[in-house]
């Protein structure tokens, strides 16, 4: 049985030029994510709330148009925002030598896995027993 990040956090079995092409990916990953993330919040600024004065809201259906695309507009944000999370996480793995160890078992993950998605933190088995216990409360 492997212990969580045993063996003071040695560098996983991951190739050093896989994990270099994945830094790089989620370098310009988490590059893009912040970009979107300021033109966003400038659009924002931009647009206002749309709801001040009389012009502002015709009808009802302008009304619920509006809320609709704030809606949209705040959970595209909390989507970035959770991306970026799970990117940096990943590139501070990178920096502690730990990129590729599942955080949950210890075990390596996937090179094949990692390939898909770079941020991942965890292995399949490990991921899928995840889902199960969240399935299983809701």
């Amino acid at each position: 049985m492997h212990n969580r990040l045993s063996n003071n956090l040695a560098r996983s079995d991951v190739e050093e030029a896989e994990m270099q092409d994945a830094q790089k990916y989620l370098e310009r990953q988490r590059d893009d994510i912040v970009a979107r993330l300021r033109d966003f919040q400038a659009g924002a600024r931009d647009t206002g709330t749309g709801l001040e004065g009389d012009d502002a809201v015709r009808d009802l259906g302008d009304h619920v148009e509006h809320h609709t695309r704030r809606e949209m507009g705040f959970l595209t944000r909390q989507r970035l925002l959770a991306r970026l999370q799970r990117v940096q996480a990943a590139l501070e793995r990178i920096a502690r030598g730990v990129y590729g160890v599942c955080i949950e078992c210890g075990e390596l993950i996937a090179p094949k896995r990692l390939r898909a998605i770079p941020e991942a933190e965890t292995c399949v088995p490990c991921q899928e027993r995840m889902e199960r216990r969240s399935h299983a409360a809701a």
